[in-house]
């Protein structure tokens, strides 16, 4: 074989492993997301800092597939708890209790926001500024996990 058809061999053969390489990758790229959409998410910072700072996670979620999601829980790495609660006013009173499940039939689109349901991180970690974020994981109940990155506004 001439030195020319060895170099055009050459290429040719790497030319083959770079598309093997990129139709790899958009495989791998197009493994099927979670059916659903969060919009709009965000926090403050806590308003007491230290260990038992809280905050609560603000955002909405759209059920964008076929069947009903539940979402069971809300965790972070930088906290110590999540928990789910909803405020709700009796008379001039606000209380919140805790929520177990929130159900998000397909189609639908729930908020969490101030003053009704929304998520609870507890024991933060101090180091919480406007700018910021804070991943997050929203759990669901057929054991499905959706991370999203709140960001932090001032207070």
């Amino acid at each position: 074989m001439s030195p020319a058809r060895s170099s055009l061999a050459a290429v040719a053969l790497a030319l083959w492993f770079s598309v093997l390489a990129v139709s790899a990758c958009q495989q791998e790229a197009s493994t099927p997301a979670s059916p659903l959409e969060v919009l709009e998410p965000w926090t403050r910072v806590p308003a007491v800092a230290g260990q038992d700072a809280s905050v609560a996670i603000y955002l909405v979620m759209v059920n964008t597939g076929p069947g009903m999601m539940v979402l069971t829980d809300i965790t972070s790495p930088r906290t110590r708890e999540g928990m789910l609660h909803e405020t709700t006013l009796m008379g001039d009173i606000a209380r919140m209790r805790p929520v177990t499940q929130v159900p998000i039939a397909s189609g639908a689109r729930v908020t969490l926001r101030p003053g009704s349901l929304h998520g609870m991180l507890r024991g933060l970690d101090p180091v919480v500024t406007p700018g910021g974020t804070i991943p997050v994981e929203l759990h669901f109940q057929d054991g499905s996990k959706v991370h999203v990155s709140v960001p932090v506004r001032a207070r």
